[in-house]
């Protein structure tokens, strides 16, 4: 009979995981305006979204400086966010040819630690989507970054 009570409590436990699991993920879909052409999908859709989950909340287990969180990206794969993003990587010869290494004497008294966030000078995250201009976006956040620095105004500029 306990182990009948104690299988009986373990798979009620499991089931309402899964349930708050399976609300996350049609939060998730909401959200986002997500939906998908049929069931199967929708289970492939889920199971990599849950893939991304456990790897959030493992990494945001370890104390880390950073934190991560579910974005419009969560439910695709490492190829399927490559390929949207428009990621081209540069042969490392570029990289090479194009490196110097910088000759400022170092600075006495600096803080241990500086995010502008917390200090009024970046935007909330941009969704590029398909554009494939990540250069546009890095450019546009960058002056938006040093005008909010230089005249206290954080401006959303156009890419």
């Amino acid at each position: 009979m306990i182990i009948k009570t104690f299988a009986a409590t373990l798979l009620s436990g499991a089931l309402a995981m899964q349930n708050e699991n399976d609300q996350r993920f049609l939060d998730y879909l909401s959200k986002h305006g997500k939906s998908y052409p049929d069931e199967q999908e929708f289970q492939q859709r889920q199971q990599i979204w849950e893939d991304t989950d456990r790897l959030i909340v493992e990494q945001n287990e370890s104390n880390a400086s950073f934190q991560l969180g579910h974005n419009q990206l969560s439910d695709m794969t490492a190829t399927e966010r490559k390929r949207r993003c428009g990621y081209k990587p540069k042969p490392k010869v570029y990289y090479q040819a194009h490196y110097h290494e910088s000759a400022d004497e170092p600075v006495a008294d600096l803080p241990e630690s500086w995010d502008w966030r917390e200090h009024g000078a970046v935007n909330p995250v941009k969704d590029q989507g398909q554009c494939g201009s990540c250069w546009a976006f890095s450019s546009t956040g960058a002056l938006e970054g040093a005008y909010a620095i230089k005249t206290g105004n954080l401006v959303s500029i156009s890419e």
